[in-house]
């Protein structure tokens, strides 16, 4: 009789975790034979109910990966359009310039536009360190599941970070009290 899924222990540290083992089927597809995730929680009635939440969101993606859903190219745009929105929102209208002023730790407010393009230059790596939160927010605002690292998962990255290069500009003009509204190109 196969056993139930349920939180793990870790031995050492007390904290439950999220570890379920990638059917064989779809595990060239995810990239990995064994995801897990801290549940961040040494209570396990909390654990439980946490590991509820993440076991969902796993078989949701294993079940993608079996149906090999993608993002279209439109997908991808709407998504960063979505959060771009957001963002310019909570510019404009909650004044939280400073969110988007500084990408990366020590980054100044003048050299963060440096860093956004050198980021776009150097690829999916360093786009990731600069933006990879705001994707996994935006995935998680739509109920998107991607595999961090996937081909979908990089280009809704990079698309992002091109989003985030228009934001700083305008999150480093407001900075300086100029409010008149830029207008956006709309890269790639």
């Amino acid at each position: 009789m196969p056993t139930m899924a349920k939180p793990w222990k870790h031995p050492d540290s007390g904290i439950y975790y999220h570890r379920i083992e990638v059917p064989k089927d779809i595990r060239e597809a995810i990239g990995k034979q064994w995801i897990k995730t801290s549940l961040k929680t040494k209570n396990f009635s909390e654990a439980k109910r946490l590991f509820a939440l993440q076991y969902a969101q796993t078989q949701s993606l294993f079940e993608q990966a079996r149906s090999k859903v993608s993002l279209t190219p439109k997908d991808i745009e709407v998504l960063s359009q979505r959060w771009f929105e957001g963002a310019l929102r909570d510019i404009e209208e909650e004044g939280n310039q400073h969110l988007y002023l500084v990408g990366y730790e020590g980054g100044g407010v003048g050299d963060v536009n440096d860093h956004i393009a050198d980021a776009l230059e150097l690829g999916y790596e360093r786009q990731h360190k600069c933006v990879g939160g705001f994707v996994s927010q935006v995935l998680a605002d739509n109920g998107v599941l991607l595999l961090e690292g996937s081909e979908d998962y990089q280009r809704l990255t990079e698309k992002i970070c091109w989003r985030f290069l228009e934001l700083s500009k305008l999150a480093l003009d407001r900075h300086y009290d100029d409010w008149v509204l830029p207008r956006f190109s709309g890269h790639n």
